[in-house]
């Protein structure tokens, strides 16, 4: 199965972008009733295009299936809203694992998931065509300037000049 869980993460600074619609490259998203209430309850960015997409299910974790995971990850300060969507990601055997959080992404590598952020996404695009490379670059440095996602100057850097090595001819 090609399932894909996400966080609020990824959907927070991508609608900061104006890029909500970068979440057509999976065919379904899903995730856990406690970060779709972090989504829906604040006005935060991306609580209206969530609301209005047909393409995120949600799902109710049980409190014994987020022990599981807690079991397996203890080492990590992770959130209850974390230990839920590990948790769903077990449940869906999910494909990939969309955050933007550092630790819960270390913690979905020690259960072995593929994880990927908004940068991730934003490449992911570029590599199929759905944004030219200027488009691309501009996302990045607006990732960068404008969203709310902490990325260090040294990792934009080099991910724009590998994106400008592989323009080159």
């Amino acid at each position: 199965m090609n399932e894909v869980v996400i966080d609020a993460g990824p959907i927070i600074h991508l609608s900061q972008l104006k890029l909500f619609h970068l979440f057509d490259l999976f065919p379904q998203l899903h995730t856990t009733t406690e970060v779709w209430r972090e989504i829906t309850r604040f006005n935060l960015p991306g609580k209206e295009e969530a609301e209005r997409s047909k393409k995120i299910r949600i799902h109710r974790i049980l409190k014994k299936e987020k022990e599981k995971v807690m079991l397996a990850i203890k080492d990590f300060r992770l959130q209850s809203a974390d230990f839920s969507l590990l948790a769903l990601c077990n449940k869906l055997v999910a494909h990939a694992f969309l955050t933007d959080d550092l630790e819960l992404r270390r913690a979905a590598e020690v259960l072995s998931l593929e994880t990927q952020g908004s940068l991730g996404i934003i490449i992911r695009a570029y590599k199929k065509k759905w944004l030219s490379f200027f488009e691309t670059q501009e996302a990045l440095n607006n990732l960068f300037n404008i969203s709310t996602l902490y990325l260090s100057s040294k990792l934009l850097n080099r991910v724009l000049t590998e994106l400008i090595k592989g323009e080159k001819p």
